[in-house]
C-alpha cells in the first residue's frame, strides 16, 4: 500500500475538500458583525418604547426609550403626561426631560393613565441623521394594558395582558425638521 492510499483511508478527498473550502471562506469572508457605528436609519438605530410592570411593584409603570441595537443617541427628549383624559384622547404635557449622548432614557410612574411624547435623534459618523418620534397613552385596567397611539402614523395596538409584558413599540421615522 502506498503512502497516498494510506492517507486517503484516513483523509478522504470529499472531507479534505470541504475542510479546505471552509478554511478559505473563513479567511476571505468579511467581518459580518460590525464594530463601527451603524448608518442612520438602519435597523440597529431604530428607537423603541418599552412599557413594563413587574409583579413586585404592580402599581409602578416602567417606561424605557432605547434602540433595537446598542447605539448611543445624540438626543432623547421625552415629555411625560400625568394628566390624560382617556375618553377624549386629550393630554396635557409637562416639561420635556432631555438626555444627551445616551443609550437609554428611563422613568417610572404610579400615574394611570400616563402618556409619553418621545423624540430621538441619532447621528452617524458620516453626518447622517435619523429622527424617531412616538406619542402614546397607556392605561392599565384590571389585568391588561390598553395603548392609545396619539399620532396618525402610528398603528393601533391591541390590549396586552400583564403576563405578556414588557410591550415593545417601534417609533416612527420622521424627516428632519418635520417633528
Amino acid at each position: 500500500m502506498t503512502l497516498r492510499e494510506s492517507l486517503q483511508r484516513w483523509f478522504p478527498w470529499p472531507f479534505v475538500g470541504v475542510v479546505v473550502l471552509l478554511a478559505v471562506l473563513i479567511i476571505l469572508t468579511p467581518n459580518l458583525l460590525s464594530t463601527g457605528s451603524p448608518a442612520a436609519g438602519t435597523f440597529p438605530t431604530q428607537a423603541e418604547i418599552v412599557v413594563d410592570r413587574g409583579p413586585v411593584s404592580p402599581n409602578v409603570t416602567h417606561l424605557y426609550v432605547k434602540s433595537v441595537g446598542n447605539v448611543r443617541y445624540d438626543i432623547i427628549a421625552v415629555r411625560v403626561s400625568q394628566s390624560v383624559d382617556w375618553a377624549n384622547a386629550s393630554v396635557v404635557w409637562g416639561n420635556a426631560s432631555t438626555v444627551y449622548d445616551s443609550l437609554v432614557f428611563t422613568t417610572s410612574t404610579t400615574t394611570n393613565p400616563v402618556a409619553l411624547n418621545v423624540s430621538v435623534t441619532y447621528r452617524d459618523p458620516s453626518g447622517g441623521v435619523a429622527i424617531y418620534v412616538g406619542v402614546y397613552a397607556f392605561q392599565f385596567v384590571g389585568q391588561q394594558l390598553n395603548t392609545l397611539p396619539l399620532l396618525p402614523s402610528e398603528a393601533t395596538v391591541p390590549p396586552t395582558a400583564l403576563t405578556n409584558l414588557p410591550l415593545y413599540l417601534l417609533l416612527s421615522v420622521s424627516a428632519p425638521g418635520t417633528h
